[in-house]
């Protein structure tokens, strides 16, 4: 029976140590990992450590959401480079593209063993392809004689957002001034969303965009009006009949309705 026990023992504290020692190495990972680079100093010690907690904190849940941050002294060759910067073209969410994958390259090519079994480079485009799937950046930047502050998504949390709620996220955000409340009021809006539509779902997918908002508010105005129009006018028709009155252009309109929005077999009742 003691010998039993002796051997219960040295199995949990070999697991223990296990443990403790994989919770180590994920801990050194995420610090030694460059999440936040402020050349400018813009940000108090209070709002670094807001961010680091956070990023620890989402390591823990399923799909392992990051904001890095990082606020530039100068613009990257990269962004210079594009022609469509500082044109009336201008996205610059897409111009720092460029930049997001040569950080997150370096980053990958720090991590990546020296010695690996398979291909070196091929680990390493392995790596910045799995790090461009969760890391999202905040960049401060210079440009037209100011501070500028943009959000580069990562691929999960572009996934996550249609074009109605990637409006509505970056609404009355300050994209014109770059200092740490302007990446504060940017990490603030994110987290939520991304604490909620991303870190933990098991399905990563967006939410109703502009069309199909559009759409239901479309229906919601034409059919209150065509249900009051029957019942004050009773046997009446909505006239939308082209020259010789042969009503095609309504019949047009039910019928593309019908097709596009309820895929047949629906229509008005008049």
């Amino acid at each position: 029976m003691l010998k039993k026990r002796s051997w219960q023992w040295l199995i949990g504290l070999t697991t223990l140590l296990t443990i403790c020692g994989l919770s180590t190495i994920v801990h050194a990972q995420i610090n030694s990992r460059p999440m936040i680079q402020d050349q400018r100093h813009l940000l108090s010690a209070t709002q670094r450590q807001r961010i680091i907690e956070t990023n620890r904190r989402w390591q823990r849940d399923r799909n392992h959401p990051t904001i890095w941050v990082y606020t530039l002294k100068r613009l990257p060759d990269s962004v210079t480079n594009d022609p469509a910067f500082g044109t009336r073209n201008e996205d610059a969410v897409m111009s720092f593209r460029g930049f997001t994958e040569d950080v997150l390259q370096r980053n990958a090519h720090n991590e990546v063993p020296a010695h690996v079994n398979e291909d070196r480079q091929t680990a390493i485009a392995q790596q910045t392809g799995r790090d461009g799937q969760h890391v999202s950046f905040i960049i401060v930047y210079p440009a037209k004689s100011q501070l500028h502050t943009i959000f580069v998504p990562s691929d999960d949390v572009d996934t996550a957002t249609s074009d109605l709620q990637t409006w509505l996220l970056n609404f009355r955000l300050p994209s014109k001034q770059g200092n740490g409340s302007s990446v504060m009021a940017y990490f603030d809006r994110y987290q939520p969303f991304i604490t909620k539509h991303v870190a933990t779902t098991s399905k990563i997918k967006p939410g109703p965009g502009w069309g199909k908002v559009t759409f239901w508010l479309f229906l919601a105005i034409l059919i209150p009006w065509l249900v009051i129009r029957k019942l004050t006018h009773p046997g009446s028709h909505i006239d939308w009949s082209t020259a010789g009155n042969d009503n095609f252009g309504e019949g047009y309109f039910w019928g593309w309705f019908d097709s596009n929005h309820f895929g047949g077999g629906w229509g008005p009742w008049w």
